[in-house]
């Protein structure tokens, strides 16, 4: 196993090991529901993110435009919200709950602390 492969794995051991409850979880997607798939065809181009298609066919499954789908695509990415790859000139999403959980758990410790600080 390569150093990047180890560096993932234990990222990815870490993540997990920062949602100590299935309510954590639970929570989480329900907070990132409300931020990111807000309309019908965000839940449906979402749903589509499986490892396996690329925006094209996103758009295609979903009747999505090809820019939408970079849109939610853009910022799932910007905020490490789904796992993702590259295939030649093309970019794949997988979703990720892990990573969203984490996202939110991690916001509610930067809120804790900040009201610690005040």
């Amino acid at each position: 196993m390569d150093q990047q492969n180890i560096s993932a794995l234990l990222q990815e051991i870490l993540s997990e090991l920062q949602l100590l409850t299935s309510k954590t979880k639970a929570n989480a997607l329900i907070k990132f529901q409300k931020d990111y798939l807000i309309t019908e065809q965000q839940r449906k181009i979402y749903q589509a993110f499986d490892g396996d298609n690329d925006f094209q066919a996103v758009a295609s499954l979903t009747g999505a435009s090809l820019r939408s789908v970079q849109l939610l695509a853009k910022g799932l990415i910007e905020n490490d919200l789904v796992d993702y790859e590259k295939r030649g000139r093309f970019t794949i999403l997988r979703k990720s709950t892990a990573k969203i959980a984490t996202y939110y758990a991690r916001q509610e410790i930067e809120n804790t602390e900040e009201d610690f600080n005040e």
